[in-house]
């Protein structure tokens, strides 16, 4: 990452570190920090950074993710990254991966909740569906379907095909 991607932002407001979703730091908002722009934390005539107001203005965490940024040897001006693609570009492929992460991600987490919640279960009887799609619906989120994890888990022997 070279030192295009932020040197004129602000260090609160604009997306500017390695830290997905938000890439912002998470140190609170003081007034410390609240105006200053990530070019001031660059000593431009070594171009490292100012590890000791780094140090003073960010949590250590934020401190230590910033300092790890490698800086270009010459300064230049602001480029917009995407930083989910390998060229920086943004392209329909890449929100397409972040979707269905994102989705793949709510799945995992509401699957063991699902089998305990009484309100999905009822809203599985009620829906206007065929008898045999509920039973399987059903079957699904109590776990019941013996695939290779759940018959692991109940220790039957199995044979895995490779």
């Amino acid at each position: 990452m070279e030192n295009s991607r932020w040197p004129k932002c602000q260090t609160r407001d604009d997306g500017w570190l390695e830290r997905p979703i938000t890439f912002k730091p998470i140190t609170p908002c003081n007034i410390l920090i609240s105006n200053v722009r990530v070019d001031e934390l660059i000593d431009n005539s070594s171009r490292c950074w100012k590890s000791e107001v780094v140090d003073t203005l960010l949590w250590p965490e934020d401190a230590d993710l910033v300092k790890s940024i490698p800086l270009g040897t010459f300064p230049s001006s602001n480029v917009q990254v995407w930083h989910y693609s390998k060229s920086g570009l943004f392209t329909v492929k890449s929100t397409y991966h972040i979707a269905c992460r994102v989705v793949n991600e709510k799945i995992k987490m509401n699957r063991g909740n699902m089998s305990r919640n009484p309100v999905c279960l009822g809203f599985i009887w009620k829906a206007n569906i065929l008898n045999k799609c509920k039973k399987l619906l059903w079957r699904l989120c109590k776990e019941a379907i013996p695939t290779t994890k759940n018959l692991m888990r109940k220790k039957c022997s199995i044979k895995v095909h490779a």
